[in-house]
């Protein structure tokens, strides 16, 4: 099965949004996340996640694709995730250092959006091989794909434009965002790989912004 964009589909300027009505200080939220703060930055509250073009006073960004590099001199977020030899020249931004940025960004994601009740969809417009089961409670979003002889567990929730390829075995309670592609390489994504972004899957290192 042929995916449009491919397996790197994540981009910076997607709306991602995740706010909690709980701050948490950016040590902890480093401590959480597996990334590293300056110290002198360690009480600095974080209330969510959002994209860099997105963020805003109070939230974290991310940033992995050296392309984007430009943009986080016009963020308005108050801490990003970076790699770790990674410098930046303003100084009211926080740095948290990652090995994988956007793997620790999901977590943060995850860490600020509170679980939601269940809901059972599936849209028309979903290409699903016959031979792929499908259980009674699962979301499948607008123009999702899946290929041959997939499994998907209970309570998966599957976003418009993803692409499942062949043999490809989803655990129970996972989320696939938008956009995303899981090859057959992939064999199995459980609930390990949860995350909250318009276009990840929970939290895949194999995307990147």
């Amino acid at each position: 099965m042929k995916h449009a964009s491919g397996v790197r589909t994540v981009s910076p300027v997607f709306i991602l949004d995740a706010l909690n009505s709980t701050p948490m200080k950016l040590s902890e939220l480093a401590e959480l996340t597996g990334a590293t703060c300056n110290p002198d930055d360690s009480e600095i509250e974080i209330a969510g996640a959002a994209g860099l073009d997105q963020a805003q006073s109070g939230q974290v960004t991310f940033l992995s694709n050296p392309r984007y590099t430009s943009r986080v001199n016009d963020t308005s977020a108050s801490a990003i995730y970076v790699a770790a030899d990674f410098e930046l020249a303003r100084q009211d931004v926080a740095l948290l250092r990652a090995k994988d940025p956007y793997l620790a960004f999901t977590r943060a994601l995850i860490a600020f959006q509170p679980e939601r009740e269940f809901e059972s969809f599936r849209d028309q417009s979903a290409a699903i091989d016959s031979s792929t089961r499908i259980p009674s409670e699962a979301f499948i979003g607008a123009h999702v794909a899946i290929g041959k002889n997939c499994s998907i567990g209970e309570r998966v929730r599957i976003h418009a434009n993803a692409t499942i390829y062949d043999h490809v075995e989803i655990g129970d309670d996972s989320e696939i965002h938008s956009g995303v592609a899981i090859p057959r390489t992939a064999r199995r994504a459980g609930t390990a790989a949860r995350a909250r972004s318009a276009s990840v899957c929970s939290p895949a290192p194999s995307c990147a912004a």
